[in-house]
């Protein structure tokens, strides 16, 4: 679906005209009159909709010798950013207290260890391919997981240490961390940590993950310890999804 920035209905006059036509389609006269604005005013803001793809006109014939009318609608197939706001973490809640009451906490447990198992594998895989890591090293690992992937997606971490056999490092948010102040066990305890096991064991060469803190136990972040394996570092065709 195609998508734009709320910045196009950023303007109060715009929201006003993109609310008035999602309820019904208008011409340029019914625009006017209906929301009290000049026909410069309004084929101004109407131009700045068109060009965003957020409305789409039509030409329509009249009896007589009238002109044309111009029709303006909404195009319901381009999604605007953060409008109207979406409740994703509402819906994460409500997705994963039906699963809970469907199957019993040991067994979402279970799953959501083996999601993040599946979720953490294919996540280095595709870092590998795209990034042509040649092997999995401290170093590779730090550059393209920790700084390229987690820091780039708005998570605050600190690198504490990058040897040869050991990263460990900290972050001072979480993605989920709404959700972890009611459901830490499904989240933190199964889903992160499959998640960092998936990624150990797609590494291979003994790779091992450790949590040593959690925000969700009011620690002040979450750090984690990754021990390598054998000679440090990892070649790509090790990588697999975790079964």
């Amino acid at each position: 679906m195609p998508e734009v920035g709320f910045g196009v209905i950023s303007s109060p006059t715009r929201l006003k005209i993109y609310q008035t036509l999602l309820r019904n389609p208008m011409s340029t006269n019914q625009l006017a009159q209906s929301l009290g604005l000049s026909h410069s005013s309004l084929r101004f803001h109407l131009r700045d909709l068109e060009s965003s793809g957020l409305v789409t006109r039509r030409t329509e014939t009249t009896k007589g010798r009238g002109r044309p009318k111009i029709i303006w609608t909404v195009d319901k197939g381009v999604h605007i950013d953060g409008f109207p706001v979406r409740r994703y973490e509402q819906l994460s809640e409500i997705l994963l207290r039906t699963l809970i009451h469907l199957a019993g906490d040991e067994e979402v447990g279970t799953t959501l260890l083996h999601v993040g198992r599946e979720l953490g594998a294919e996540a280095l895989r595709e870092i590998s391919q795209s990034k042509s890591v040649s092997s999995w090293t401290p170093e590779s690992f730090c550059e393209h997981f920790i700084i390229g992937s987690m820091e780039r997606g708005g998570i605050v971490i600190d690198i504490e240490r990058c040897s040869e056999s050991e990263v460990v490092f900290s972050n001072y948010n979480c993605p989920f961390q709404e959700l972890t102040v009611r459901y830490k066990d499904e989240i933190c305890d199964n889903l992160d940590k499959g998640y960092y096991q998936g990624i150990a064991e797609a590494m291979g060469g003994g790779a091992r993950f450790e949590r040593t803190a959690c925000l969700a136990d009011g620690d002040d972040m979450c750090s984690y310890v990754l021990t390598w394996g054998r000679g440090g570092s990892v070649r790509p065709e090790r990588l697999a999804a975790s079964s």
